[in-house]
């Protein structure tokens, strides 16, 4: 049973295609055994992407919320702790996290967290959001608050984890909110006036106060909920 099972291993496509050289195999051969090596290589990196992952959740730590949110009077955790405290774990089965930016227009920036394995997989996450025009913040700052709080949501997205985020009283998250633009805003309100929907009760069903400070993440589930009732003809 030993030598069947080490016979099998050892038929792997990488074996088959030494020995395909060493026997003087033409060259459309050797072709075809490099593709299936290359298939069969990334198909093991993606396992052991898979498992690494799985082992990864299972010893998840918990991340401490470091940072007040003075305007809401709640606590979050900063994007330096969420990543201080997760990478040492992710080291520790051989994934790594980095991230990829896009400025898509002016005020507009998409943000992807990569995860790779050491044996080269890899998977991603993006999200985009416009720029941050809440509180004082110039045009440089109004980006990274952006910029920082997609950071957090896809490093959390790829990894599956739970958001750090504190939640206020109306849903929205209490730091570095990212709300819908002026033109979401009014494809919203145009969608409602021709459904002849009240916007204040549309509002407390999304349990929010104003339908401009909707979350930029909430506003396809905005979109679908008033799709739901047909437009006025």
């Amino acid at each position: 049973m030993e030598k069947e099972i080490i016979k099998k291993e050892e038929n792997t496509p990488a074996t088959l295609l030494d020995i395909a050289i060493e026997q003087g195999a033409d060259l459309e051969k050797l072709e075809k055994f490099m593709e299936l090596k290359l298939k069969w290589e990334a198909n093991e990196a993606k396992k052991r992407y898979t498992i690494a992952l799985s082992k990864f959740k299972q010893e998840a730590p918990v991340v401490t919320q470091d940072k007040t949110n003075k305007q809401f009077n709640s606590t979050y955790a900063s994007k330096g702790n969420l990543i201080k405290t997760i990478t040492p774990i992710l080291s520790k089965f051989d994934l790594s996290a980095n991230f990829n930016y896009k400025n898509l227009q002016s005020n507009w920036v998409e943000v992807s967290c990569k995860l790779t394995h050491s044996a080269g997989h890899f998977e991603e996450v993006s999200f985009s959001g416009p720029a941050d025009i809440s509180g004082s913040k110039n045009p440089i700052q109004q980006l990274k608050s952006t910029i920082t709080y997609l950071e957090k949501l896809t490093f959390a997205g790829i990894l599956g984890i739970s958001s750090t985020e504190e939640q206020d009283d109306d849903g929205n998250s209490a730091s570095e909110i990212i709300y819908i633009t002026d033109q979401q805003l009014h494809e919203l309100r145009d969608m409602l006036i021709a459904r002849e929907a009240s916007e204040t009760k549309f509002c407390d069903y999304l349990k929010i106060n104003d339908l401009a400070k909707l979350s930029a993440d909430r506003f396809n589930e905005a979109v679908s909920s008033i799709k739901l009732k047909p437009a006025v003809k």
